[in-house]
């Protein structure tokens, strides 16, 4: 269904307000860059907390994505950082919230979106802020962008934190095994749930094409949780939370939520350099489960993938090449962003160390904030000197969406089965 020209205005409107309340309210600032055509981006972007002094150096954060916003999404990040202490920099991704439009109020176009630009937009910040060198925090595609980042401006990193680390496209490979050696197979704390899985995809209950609901109950509640997700549908039980969980997937990839999380302009980097729709040959996995399904259609739009091609950085081949710390932070429950390819990162780094996190999914940014901005503390004051002391097999703590999943299934188990009509 199209939209109507008076609900596009409507809708603009709306739209242009709230990115003016953000400005105002994040005490947001922007830098110029040009674009082809002689356009200019006002690129967004925040610094918050006390400013560095002496040899004590900002933090400058890459969120995941690509399409999630800085700003907005992450305004209790930088007022807990700020407590912490942290000089903390967070740049509005071209093509995203406050950064979606150029000077003339029109919309980024596909040509204007790679990891490179993006990276280089880093990097002009800093010049505006007066910042030489900073500790570069990414998670998730985020992790990549850093990557970029250092490859394109090793001068300007003091350190660096990967969150929920990937190294390039072949990521999707890396995780449809991980998903199917933990969730098919069955591993060391998932046999049985490997077990209901095989039985439900036999049964016509569970569809392997479409697994995420099965990677997120994984995240969130671990291989508890997923058992009494797979012993509901086993019952014929749970079907609105399964099909609720799902939704939420499909949602991040159709649907924008102006000024938090906006995919419809830079998918471009998402299928073009990370190949997100799994399209290049795969090399051979354990089992039938995949999650990329809601990619597949969007990514038509764009050339196919292409892993000669100069935008897809493969960043195994930089990786030796950075010789500032590298802290990677990998959670035990992370599908997403395995754990082998953190210790690939840590074995490929000079000076590579990993924090393991015991019931941790993906991105401790956006569900561990507080072991997030701890880290960031510890790896700041190590560049201003200190002796790097990391925390031991840190755990992470119940998330919102985590109590909200256990509630729906406690829920789903307690309320009786309508009774079939005869």
């Amino acid at each position: 269904m199209t939209t109507s020209p008076t609900r596009a205005r409507r809708a603009a409107s709306r739209r242009a307000r709230a990115a003016a309340r953000s400005r105002a309210r994040d005490e947001v600032r922007s830098v110029d860059r040009p674009l082809p055509g002689g356009r200019t981006l006002p690129l967004a972007y925040t610094r918050t907390g006390p400013r560095s002094v002496g040899r004590q150096v900002p933090v400058l954060v890459f969120p995941g994505g690509p399409g999630l916003a800085s700003v907005r999404p992450y305004a209790a990040l930088r007022a807990q950082a700020t407590k912490a202490g942290l000089d903390l920099v967070m740049v509005e991704h071209r093509g995203v919230g406050l950064s979606r439009q150029d000077t003339a109020g029109v919309d980024l176009v596909a040509d204007d979106m790679t990891s490179a630009l993006a990276a280089d937009d880093a990097a002009a910040v800093l010049d505006a802020e007066g910042i030489e060198t900073a500790v570069v925090y990414g998670t998730s595609y985020g992790s990549y962008l850093a990557q970029v980042f250092g490859a394109r401006h090793p001068e300007r990193v003091a350190a660096m934190i990967l969150d929920s680390a990937m190294v390039g496209a072949d990521n999707n490979h890396a995780a449809r095994a991980a998903l199917n050696d933990t969730l098919w197979v069955g591993g060391r704390r998932t046999e049985q749930v490997a077990v209901d899985v095989r039985r439900l995809v036999v049964g016509g209950r569970l569809d392997p094409r479409n697994a995420f609901g099965l990677q997120l109950f994984h995240e969130f509640t671990g291989p508890e949780g997923l058992a009494r997700m797979l012993a509901l549908l086993e019952r014929g039980r749970g079907g609105r939370t399964w099909r609720w969980v799902h939704r939420l997937g499909a949602r991040e990839v159709t649907k924008n939520l102006p000024l938090l999380m906006e995919f419809d302009l830079v998918d471009r980097i998402a299928f073009r350099e990370l190949d997100y729709a799994a399209t290049a040959p795969m090399a051979e996995v354990s089992g039938p489960l995949r999650v990329e399904g809601s990619f597949e259609a969007l990514a038509r739009r764009y050339e196919p993938f292409d892993p000669a091609a100069p935008e897809a950085l493969d960043t195994r081949v930089v990786l030796p090449g950075f010789d500032w710390p590298i802290v990677v932070i990998s959670g035990d429950r992370d599908l997403r962003t395995p754990r082998r390819v953190s210790e690939e990162i840590v074995g490929l780094a000079p000076r590579g160390r990993l924090v393991a996190v015991r019931a941790h999914g993906h991105s401790a940014l956006d569900t561990q904030r507080t072991l997030a901005i701890d880290i960031a503390r510890r790896v700041r004051e190590h560049s201003g000197g200190a002796e790097l002391s990391l925390p031991a097999v840190p755990a992470g703590r119940p998330t919102p969406l985590a109590r909200l999943l256990r509630a729906r299934l406690t829920l789903s188990e307690r309320v009786p089965r309508p009774v079939q009509g005869r």
